[in-house]
């Protein structure tokens, strides 16, 4: 019984940190307040694309999400929408007619497998319930997964990553860890792109050193690869809708590898979330580009490094899990990209043209970083906690952890006054509704210029196709089928430039020189209404 309810102490670290950072208030699925609560319109898409598939009949594969996007419409997996939540609450929804979110359950789950995962990591070195603690609450308010809340709440999903570090230096092998190994690789497959390209990598990694450690035979290797890339291949392909027309749609477009990369020097960047670094800005800094793991983190890593200097003998435990090290690094350079950049210093690598455009499909590399990041927290942990003298790592572990929760606060405090203020009613605050119900009557399309993976009017303009029963291509995806995208443009131009109408749809018009065109045609310039700031054409 003891043994039961120390386990449920990660649990309530989870809760806890959980409630601190977003609140409990967030899990009720009627409180969609959430959607509206991040700097920029990233959460909007998950749940504009989820109010579409719930609508929707089921199809197969089971995240296929037909009516978001009419030509460009693809799956779940592709809108953030974290197939693994939205399809279960699918089935949940039928029992109400009430809008619904399932992100802050989702966000509640990864804070307590965030907790346990770390807590169980730790474990498998020390019984000091204090030290799981303290590895606990680190794991549960580092910014790098903390600063997802802010826009992509499927990309909170890093216990993923955490897990795959767990299984990396697990002592057992592969033998042993082959089911949970796949049970990872199919779960991240479910989430996130991402997730399933840094999980697949750690197992291959991990694979290949059991192999040079000769814990396991080249046909156990294959074998055990071969199981998981089917089974894997089914989830992704069958449940999620993976597709790889749409995944590999960023190559040959000006978003491609080293577009959103690791700068070697943004650990440093806090970005407003420190307390005793100030910002300094990095050349073209984005949304992926922070990679913050507070000031509490570097000082116990500090402590670390001078620890393995002075002990010398120390590297010589980790030569069982010298290839997974060398990933870690390996995978550290692709989120680098061959436009290494430190600080505003930069080198451009070349490197051949089609290895280029084969990464793009991973425009948003510096995502690769998140393992040797949250190895660097796990190392410095483990290293302490091995120390003979528990009052000096117990006493250095608190004040590092004290450090790290003053440090971050004031990142902390802008995610809960965003949350505090955030208010979705206001996407339907002076909404004609009278007008949109009288043109449902007549049109069942809403169709818009697409510009890439975002469209004319996302996200209030989607918000409003649903509420009224439209089918639309006003969307934002994070990959978008190129050729679906250049036929929904040519349906369009043909009907705002060549008078070419499809029934029962509605075209929206964006542009001046588009009205200045239909001036040229009287018939259809009086067919231009405006609704709600948008200038609609009805033929």
């Amino acid at each position: 019984m003891k043994t039961r309810l120390i386990h449920l102490i990660p649990i309530a670290v989870g809760l806890i940190t959980f409630q601190v950072c977003v609140g409990m208030k967030y899990v009720d699925p009627w409180n969609i307040d959430l959607i509206s609560s991040g700097i920029n319109v990233d959460p909007y898409a998950g749940y504009v694309a989820w109010l579409f598939y719930r609508g929707s009949p089921w199809g197969f594969p089971l995240g296929a999400n037909p009516n978001y996007g009419l030509e460009v419409a693809s799956s779940l997996v592709y809108s953030d929408s974290i197939p693994l939540m939205a399809i279960p609450a699918k089935l949940l929804a039928q029992f109400t007619d009430a809008e619904i979110q399932y992100f802050g359950i989702w966000l509640l789950f990864c804070f307590l497998c965030q907790s346990k995962i770390s807590w169980d990591l730790i474990g498998a070195y020390t019984r000091s319930i204090f030290f799981r603690i303290i590895t606990s609450i680190l794991f549960s308010t580092l910014p790098i997964f903390l600063w997802r809340i802010q826009a992509h709440f499927s990309l909170a999903g890093q216990f993923l990553v955490v897990y795959a570090i767990k299984l990396s230096f697990d002592p057992r092998g592969m033998r042993h860890q082959r089911g949970n190994w796949i049970l990872l690789l199919s779960v991240s497959a479910l989430v996130h792109p991402y997730f399933l390209a840094i999980c697949g990598f750690m197992f291959l990694v991990r694979l290949i050193q059991e192999y040079v450690n000769k814990w396991i035979s080249l046909k156990f290797a294959l074998i055990s690869a071969a199981n998981c890339l089917f089974i894997v291949t089914v989830v992704a392909t069958l449940v999620a809708g993976y597709s790889f027309k749409s995944s590999n749609s960023m190559i040959g477009t000006s978003v491609e590898y080293g577009t959103y990369r690791f700068n070697w020097l943004s650990p440093l960047a806090p970005n407003g979330w420190s307390a005793f670094l100030s910002a300094f800005e990095l050349p073209n800094t984005n949304f992926e580009t922070f990679s913050y793991l507070g000031i509490g983190v570097y000082s116990l890593i500090a402590i670390t490094i001078v620890i393995l200097i002075e002990k010398g003998t120390a590297f010589e435990r980790v030569r069982n899990y010298r290839v997974i090290l060398i990933g870690l690094i390996a995978i550290t350079f692709l989120a680098g990209t061959n436009r290494v950049a430190v600080g505003k210093w930069e080198l451009l690598l070349p490197i051949p043209e089609q290895l280029k455009h084969l990464l793009s499909v991973f425009s948003a590399s510096a995502r690769f970083a998140w393992p040797i990041l949250y190895a660097l927290v796990f190392f410095s942990v483990l290293v302490l906690v091995r120390l003979d003298s528990t009052f000096i790592v117990a006493a250095i572990l608190i004040v590092g952890t004290s450090a790290q929760l003053v440090d971050i606060n004031k990142g902390i405090v802008d995610i809960k006054s965003r949350l505090n203020e955030s208010n979705y009613s206001a996407n339907f605050a002076s909404l004609d509704e009278s007008t949109w119900e009288a043109l449902k009557e007549k049109y069942n399309y809403i169709r818009v210029p697409l510009k890439g993976r975002e469209s004319y009017g996302f996200p209030t303009l989607p918000l409003i196709a649903n509420r009224f029963g439209f089918e639309t291509n006003s969307v934002y995806f994070g990959r978008i089928d190129k050729e679906n995208e250049s036929r929904s443009n040519l349906l369009y131009r043909k009907a705002v430039n060549l008078g070419v109408f499809e029934p029962k749809t509605i075209y929206v018009i964006n542009e001046e020189d588009i009205i200045d065109h239909l001036d040229e045609k009287p018939s259809i310039r009086g067919r231009l209404i405006l609704v709600d700031g948008y200038r609609l054409l009805t033929p």
